[in-house]
């Protein structure tokens, strides 16, 4: 074995020393150094997978281009990929790449830079890679035959809408073909299948991303593509009249940072361009939003310049403070960044401690005193305030382009939703089923439900199992994502159910602990993969956690540097390379454990690996420097407790690490009493224990025009001892403005019965009332209605007359055959008029940008406003309708 290696590794050297054979992949004699360099540099990663990496350079029909192509992938890929995908996997998506440029007229007009960034690579960020690339050529090459690049590029975006659909979905980012499979995804989900369509065909592109909005707590991710040289942006699966056009524009006005990741380091890469030794990070912000160069300059309280100091810029969202950028001080003590126009906080450490100054990033320099200290009491607040809106340019169209793209649209959402009617919950008798198969009725509804085009595996198991082995089936089901349920093939599903060592009451207190820390295939949120009979059969030596940790420790090496996309390794794949970031080792160490029967997670909030032992999680550490070890009680109380206060709404905490805080993962959004699994300040205090440090909450009330009330509350957590921390959030007490008054005269068209009309005054009851106006297949009115979902019991507790409006040219099958889940208060209607009347009443033009959304007093005052895409808008109007009760 080790002679071939040698043979492999001099073959793969001697060709790259003495290879002349012209080739166009790289022109450039000092960047193919350079590649070849790195290439050679990272040989030691490629020694324990040797064969299934290198093998493919000694095929004898590869070509000198398709080479120098495969060592381009293979000296900036990373980690995982190295890991757990082979050299065949690998070259023949390179293969296809020049087939695919050879074969399109526009193929040959692509720059070398661009079909070398944006062509040749397959990933794109931080999805599961799969076979999409022959796929989505073989779908698309016919439909778009004849046309010019910018026509084809258009038709592709189409072909994406056909697919795929916004909805919200976890972390794990899915495959192009598992977006396909299931027809939806998130925005991330849908730029990486979008990319990935475009490359099919040769076009060069790449996701944009905003890591968080400085004026609501979400972020967003979106395409460019490169049309003859010139780049254009788009919403992914949301094709538009032209290119230069989406919903987002004003969004991305508004914003301090738009990146654009580009696989490998570029040849001449621009002052605004990051680099992590395997990416490049481009600055785009100046494409969509006005931008200025700022000049962080860092010194100590003498005046004397700090160098090699960190500097993060943050922002407040998501109630946490969020690292969008960091850059480190030269000589002079200064580094530079260019952002879009608003208040940013800037957080400067190094191992002597850190130091926070609000700025407003609008150009110039800007001093900050260096006095590292760490807080370990009071609070500190900061008024934060985003850019403004400020859309630059408009790209002109027709009305009959836009009536064109809008009949095609409601085609593309028929084509989806026939589709998804052939999803297995939707083609078969639940309740007869479930009968028959001895199985609980709800379980598989919601769960059959959940697995959407993944159906027919998720039930075709349960039909071949033993009633014994359905109900571990079933537990497995309800253990994973639902996400998991809709992309994990079959064999992945009956490994775990054969591989799992069974349940044995003496070893395992409840049937539901083992299933949750041992059968259960997941530990965070990797791809699920067939692991536990590997793991078994190559970890036999190792009899307890104890022996399990010790050869880690000697045989596994630790690599923060190799892995630029962050996906996780396959437990497979970790022990094969034997090299892991320090995610893939936490998931390998919980996943091995399971394999041999022990109880195992990674701790809710801090992901510490654990294992369970006698009748207790035990942390394992990795670094022997640690005080995770030590724990102390932290008691959490609302300050005001007529005000549920929701983690990662209002309020986040964080614990000191590294120069910085890091936020605790409590899961977002839960309601439920037990602290560790999610948190939700109500009247009671919750209590956790946590390890010993020094802690931040960070609380901010989120104003109408973006710009919140921050205050950082500073605390520490000793040992053995009880630390009471009360959350305050800052009180907004500006009055409500009195925006204009609404005609009550007016009459909308009931839905779902349009034979009669309602007035607006009948509507609104002479009450406090929101109407909304929504355009339902379109990703900023589900992100509202995704609002109003998790508020409902608000709502209805306040009951309010809510009115939703939808207008007859937005009216779809898609929306008709599954509408939004309102408020029990609520209606639906059909209109045209009204939402002019309002605007008129307000002095402004929506420009059709929806959900448009009012909240009305009861003297038919409009008190609020909102128009096309602002996360939040429905905790706005809950706190519009809390401040009109109070003032009433």
């Amino acid at each position: 074995m080790r002679y071939k290696l040698l043979c492999i590794l001099s073959f793969v050297v001697l060709w790259s020393c003495v290879n002349t054979t012209k080739s166009s992949f790289i022109t450039d004699k000092a960047f193919k150094a350079r590649v070849d360099a790195q290439f050679q540099s990272r040989m030691p990663l490629f020694e324990k997978r040797h064969n299934a990496l290198l093998s493919v350079f000694e095929s004898d029909t590869i070509t000198a281009d398709e080479k120098e192509a495969l060592k381009f992938i293979y000296a900036y890929m990373p980690l995982n990929d190295i890991a757990d995908y082979d050299g065949e996997f690998l070259y023949k998506n390179v293969h296809l790449a020049y087939n695919i440029r050879d074969f399109f007229p526009w193929g040959k007009r692509v720059s070398e830079e661009n079909f070398r960034h944006y062509v040749v690579p397959f990933r794109s960020n931080n999805e599961n890679l799969d076979n999409h690339r022959e796929v989505f050529f073989q779908e698309l090459k016919d439909r778009i035959q004849g046309m010019n690049m910018h026509d084809a590029a258009l038709e592709v975006n189409h072909w994406c809408h056909e697919k795929v659909t916004y909805h919200v979905t976890d972390a794990r980012t899915f495959s192009p073909m598992s977006s396909v499979k299931n027809a939806y995804g998130r925005c991330g989900e849908e730029s990486v299948f979008a990319v990935a369509a475009y490359r099919s065909v040769g076009i060069p592109a790449r996701q944009v991303y905003t890591p968080r909005w400085a004026h609501s707590d979400d972020n967003h991710a979106w395409v460019e593509v490169c049309i003859d040289g010139k780049w254009y942006f788009t919403g992914a699966c949301e094709p538009a009249p032209e290119f230069n056009m989406g919903w987002f524009e004003g969004p991305a006005s508004r914003g301090i940072l738009m990146n654009a990741r580009t696989f490998g380091l570029m040849q001449d890469a621009p002052s605004h361009v990051s680099k992590d030794g395997l990416t490049s990070l481009l600055n785009v912000t100046e494409n969509y939003a006005p931008v200025a160069d700022n000049t962080i300059k860092v010194v100590d309280v003498k005046g004397q310049p700090i160098v090699n100091a960190t500097v993060a810029i943050t922002l407040y969202n998501y109630a946490e403070i969020y690292p969008i950028m960091k850059r480190i001080t030269n000589e002079d003590g200064v580094c530079h960044i260019k952002t879009g126009l608003g208040d940013v906080l800037v957080w400067v450490y190094n191992d002597q401690g850190y130091s926070i100054k609000k700025i407003t990033a609008s150009g110039g320099i800007h001093e900050i005193v260096f006095d590292p200290h760490l807080h370990t009491e009071g609070n500190i607040d900061f008024d934060l305030v985003p850019p403004i809106e400020n859309v630059r340019r408009v790209t002109e169209v027709t009305e009959a382009q836009r009536k064109e793209n809008s009949r095609r649209l409601a085609e593309e959402d028929k084509i989806r939703g026939a589709y998804q009617k052939t999803f297995v919950s939707n083609t078969i008798d639940v309740a007869a089923k479930a009968k028959a198969l001895g199985v609980d009725k709800k379980d598989l509804e919601v769960i059959l439900k959940a697995s959407r085009g993944n159906g027919s595996v998720v039930l075709g198991l349960l039909e071949a199992s033993s009633p014994d082995d359905r109900d571990v089936l079933i537990r497995m089901y309800h253990e994973v994502s639902y996400k998991d349920l809709q992309d994990t093939p079959e064999d992945v599903f009956t490994s775990h159910l054969r591989d799992t060592p069974s349940f044995d009451k003496n070893k395992y207190d409840t049937k539901a602990f083992w299933a949750k820390y041992v059968l259960n295939p997941r530990v965070e949120k990797e791809l699920l993969t067939s692991y536990k009979a590997y793991l078994k059969g190559v970890l036999g030596d190792v009899g307890s956690v104890k022996e399990l940790t010790e050869w880690m420790h000697e045989h596994m090496t630790l690599d923060t540097d190799n892995n630029a996309f962050r996906v996780p390794l396959s437990p497979q794949g970790a022990f094969e390379l034997k090299r892991v970031d320090k995610r893939s080792r936490a998931i390998f160490f919980v996943a091995s454990c399971r394999s041999l029967g022990v109880p195992a997670r990674l701790e809710p909030a801090t992901k510490q690996p654990q294992y369970f032992e006698d009748g207790k999680w035990v942390d394992v550490r990795f670094e022997l420097k640690t005080t995770m070890s030590k724990k102390g009680t932290l008691q959490m109380v609302n300050a005001d407790p007529r005000k549920a206060l929701q983690y990662y709404g209002q309020f986040t905490i964080a614990r000191f690490e590294n120069g910085m805080y890091r936020t605790l993962a409590f899961d977002q959004g839960k309601a439920v009493k037990d602290f560790p699994e999610g948190v939700k300040l109500e009247k009671k205090a919750i209590t956790v224990d946590v390890p010993v440090g020094s802690y931040m909450v960070t609380s901010g009330n989120r104003m109408k025009d973006g710009s919140v009330l921050t205050r950082l509350s500073f605390f520490e957590v000793k040992e053995g001892q009880v630390t009471k921390v009360t959350v305050s959030v800052r009180k907004d007490m500006k009055p409500l403005p009195v925006l204009g008054k609404v005609d009550y005269n007016s009459s909308f068209v009931a839905y779902p019965d349009q034979s009669k009309s309602i007035s607006l005054a009948k509507s609104m009851k002479g009450e406090i009332a929101v109407v909304a106006w929504l355009d339902p297949d379109r990703e900023p009115t589900k992100h509202f209605m995704g609002d109003v979902k998790s508020l409902k019991k608000k709502f209805e507790s306040n009951g309010v007359a809510m009115t939703f409006l939808i207008p007859k040219d937005k009216l779809t099958s898609s929306f008709e055959s599954n509408p939004f889940a309102i408020p029990s208060q609520a209606q639906y209607g059909v209109d045209q008029e009204i939402l002019l009347q309002f605007e008129s009443a307000l002095k402004i033009k929506s420009n059709g940008r929806l959900p448009a959304v009012y909240v009305v007093n009861r003297k038919g005052e409009i008190v609020y406003q909102s128009h096309g895409y602002q996360i939040g808008v429905g905790e706005q109007v809950i706190k519009t309708i809390q401040k009109l009760e109070e003032t009433k």
